[in-house]
């Protein structure tokens, strides 16, 4: 295997879309969310033992769908590079890569010299749709969420070669996608092609559309974006993104406490409405009244049913 590309950014950034239109290419495969070859490795960078991954992996509901066999063997970053080697082998490509939304920093230890795309997305969107998909609760908490996925990377680029690293904003991917994609297949070493852009015929996305653009502007209060512009105006500003020019509110402790309550009250109703009553409360109790094994997996693939079928 050459070394492989990893696509990464915040969750709800165009992720997706960009995944989808690189797998059209002849030449690549590019694999879906593959945060399971990272998300067991210890935040000191020490891989898990080999046990520990196997029962890590039977919960997830991610590799559970990807159906990859697990080959024996006595290395953690064996195992892993085997994962992408067996995808790599399914679509017969000679470029592989795979998106992963946290922990990237890791990626280095386990395929040395591996490479990075980069897509941010305007944060007022990005934060708002967070909300809508119940993870955040509230844009004051999904704001924390943005801003530490997008440190870590600022963080993590400096540590790597200049050319192993590039960043594109989702905006300029949806209004001009041939010149994005173009830059970035020069980035991977292959040629841009038209075919691209078909990823919409295979595929529950449809072709980009500049009229989904800064959505907050027209569905999103003036309070709201003032509380997110109050945290990542620095960052921002570093990606390029003006700010709306709304008076900043005054937030103190209380406000904070008040806005982060509302966000658990908003995520625990969430939840509920999403998974039933019945089920709610088994995780509740699976996770922490009686915390054993088999009745948590049980509960948790039955809530990960709900889950897939609610993904786009």
């Amino acid at each position: 295997m050459e070394i492989p590309y990893f696509l990464v950014g915040s969750e709800r950034s165009g992720t997706t879309m960009l995944r989808l239109m690189l797998n059209q290419h002849p030449e690549i495969c590019f694999h879906h969310e593959f945060v399971y070859s990272v998300d067991a490795i210890k935040a000191d960078g020490k891989f898990p033992s080999l046990d520990f991954y196997e029962d890590y992996l039977a919960g997830d509901r991610v590799f559970q769908m990807d159906n990859l066999e697990v080959k024996n063997s006595v290395d953690y970053a064996e195992i892993v590079r085997d994962f992408l080697l067996q995808i790599q082998e399914r679509a017969n490509k000679p470029i592989v890569g795979a998106t992963v939304h946290r922990n990237a920093q890791y990626l280095p230890s386990i395929w040395p010299g591996c490479k990075f795309i980069h897509i941010v997305r305007d944060p007022r969107d990005v934060t708002r749709s967070y909300v809508q998909m119940g993870w955040g609760g509230h844009v004051w908490v999904s704001a924390d969420t943005w801003l530490k996925l997008e440190k870590e990377l600022n963080d993590f680029e400096l540590t790597l070669p200049e050319d192993s690293f590039i960043t594109i904003k989702y905006e300029d991917l949806v209004q001009n996608p041939p010149r994005v994609l173009s830059t970035i297949c020069e980035f991977i070493g292959v040629k841009y092609r038209e075919n691209m852009m078909n990823y919409s015929d295979n595929s529950s996305y449809s072709t980009p559309d500049t009229s989904l653009l800064n959505q907050w502007k027209h569905k999103a209060t003036k309070y709201e974006i003032g509380l997110i512009e109050y945290k990542l105006q620095d960052m921002m500003l570093k990606y390029g993104y003006e700010l709306s020019g709304y008076e900043l509110p005054s937030v103190n402790a209380f406000t904070n406490l008040r806005l982060n309550t509302i966000a658990r009250i908003n995520r625990f109703f969430f939840s509920l409405r999403k998974y039933g009553c019945l089920l709610k409360t088994l995780d509740i109790v699976s996770r922490r009244l009686l915390p054993i094994k088999r009745f948590r997996n049980w509960v948790k693939k039955k809530m990960d049913v709900i889950t897939n079928k609610s993904l786009k």
